[in-house]
């Protein structure tokens, strides 16, 4: 017992001693912003994590994933990491007195190369502070650090990148094919049911296109292989030219699992969007609920 306290004051006694250290070496002269890039120039990131690399680049429409899979990116993550750049820093240090083992930035395992038209600038994350939690990152030959938002980002799957839309680059939907309806347009603009289903609506039908052209998950992840429950072939305009997309159902409890296995990818939805989807009757049963209401509402008058 005796022998594990002298242990743990030891340790204690190392990580104040490092603190100490690396406080005494810190500039205290100015506030430190990481880079004086302004974030409306940049116009690609790379990013790096261990043996994961993911290129994104600025488009008129927004950002766009083109590597490991050219997809659109999540606007608002992409903007969130881009913080990173002007991010004030809570010490800076000359990188010619430390030794950058002990904070993990002689190999760093996650950097983000930031492009900006004229120039690249590497910015290296390294470890977190034992103390306070912070994150050591490294730009040019000063070491800074900084609060720990941007490191779980950049060091995420590549599904935190990219856009939650199910159908995002999709014009219109021409053919759609569910596990147990296909649904498709005719040259003359109308829909045509297989097997034919004379409860659907031309409204419903609309309804359910515009369900899908508009789906968004709550998470996109890297793909894991389950037992496959169904496929969903949709047949759309996507940049002015047809192309087909394939979904796999993997999952529909507790909550709706659609996987794009050529891209690697999963999107997980709320368990409505099993209706919502998948289920057109639904429409009916949703349609006959609104009209009771309604009867109840008039006869309370």
């Amino acid at each position: 017992m005796q022998s594990r306290v002298l242990l743990n004051l030891g340790l204690l006694a190392l990580v104040v001693a490092l603190g100490l250290t690396i406080f005494n070496l810190r500039d205290d002269s100015e506030d430190y912003q990481l880079t004086t890039l302004k974030p409306d120039d940049i116009t690609a990131i790379e990013i790096q994590h261990r043996d994961r690399y993911v290129v994104l680049k600025k488009q008129d429409d927004g950002w766009r994933m083109t590597r490991p899979i050219n997809i659109p990116a999540n606007n608002f993550r992409v903007n969130s990491l881009l913080k990173l750049i002007n991010t004030t820093a809570h010490a800076s240090y000359d990188i010619s007195q430390l030794n950058l083992s002990r904070y993990k930035l002689d190999k760093p395992r996650t950097t983000l190369r930031i492009f900006d038209g004229n120039q690249d600038t590497l910015i290296a994350f390294g470890s977190s502070n034992p103390i306070n939690r912070m994150r050591y990152v490294m730009v040019g030959e000063r070491m800074f650090l900084i609060d720990d938002n941007f490191y779980p980002l950049a060091s995420s799957q590549i599904g935190a990148l990219i856009s939650p839309r199910l159908l995002p680059d999709v014009e219109r939907i021409t053919r759609l094919q569910l596990p147990e309806l296909r649904i498709e347009q005719t040259d003359e603009g109308k829909w045509r049911l297989t097997p034919d289903n004379n409860t659907l609506s031309a409204d419903d039908i609309s309804a359910l296109i515009d369900e899908w052209l508009h789906a968004e998950a709550f998470g996109v992840h890297d793909y894991m292989q389950r037992e496959q429950l169904g496929d969903i072939d949709i047949s759309a305009i996507r940049d002015g030219a047809p192309q087909t997309l394939r979904f796999t159902i993997i999952d529909t409890e507790p909550w709706l699992i659609l996987a794009r296995p050529d891209l690697g990818i999963e999107y997980h939805l709320n368990a409505e969007s099993y209706d919502k989807l998948l289920r057109p009757d639904h429409l009916q049963d949703k349609a006959v609920l609104d009209a009771e209401q309604q009867r109840l509402e008039q006869d309370t008058l």
